[in-house]
């Protein structure tokens, strides 16, 4: 196997499911830009042009129309930066994505799948180094925090076949880490 990075597995596990499901949507700040979303997005945009889509800094109204795509049959992938900008986010994370099959009885699946950075990064200073993950457990979601580029692909890929909506934790500070 090739050694990859963090960022070229996650890239690496977004273009093949992007190639083998046209259901799936790439929502972020950033995200039609080549060293877009952490340096994830390459030449997603390209590729898959009307799929890939650069969102405005609207965390809440970007989440809540992941979450409306999602109960319509499609896989929206959206990100978020930094965990501190999905705390904005979160109403539509748990309380509407988290619980929306159970409340119509199992009959409508949320296949969305949330990256969302966190930690400490280039200097960042203590309004951007959370890491929260305890927040996210709850019932209806799924929870992963990949450690290593390996665990990166194919813990996306998994997220990425879900029918159930998933937070994929990433740290910053494994996004150069190579395997």
């Amino acid at each position: 196997m090739p050694v990859r990075s963090f960022t070229e597995a996650i890239y690496d596990a977004t273009s093949e499911a992007m190639w083998a499901d046209g259901k799936i949507h790439v929502l972020g700040l950033g995200a039609s830009y080549p060293n877009g979303l952490d340096g994830t997005m390459g030449d997603l945009a390209k590729r898959f042009p009307e799929r890939v889509h650069d969102m405005p800094c609207s965390e809440n109204s970007n989440t809540g129309m992941a979450v409306g795509i999602a109960v319509s049959g499609l896989h929206p992938l959206i990100h978020h930066g930094r965990i501190e900008f999905a705390f904005h986010a979160q109403d539509q994370i748990l309380t509407q994505a988290a619980k929306w099959n159970q409340m119509f009885g199992g009959e409508y699946p949320c296949p969305l799948t949330a990256r969302i950075a966190m930690g400490r990064q280039w200097s960042n200073g203590p309004q951007h180094t959370f890491t929260a993950k305890g927040m996210y457990a709850v019932p209806g979601l799924k929870v992963v925090a990949p450690s290593t580029p390996y665990m990166a692909k194919h813990l996306l890929l998994a997220a990425l076949r879900e029918q159930s909506p998933v937070i994929y934790l990433e740290s910053r500070w494994l996004y150069k880490l190579k395997e």
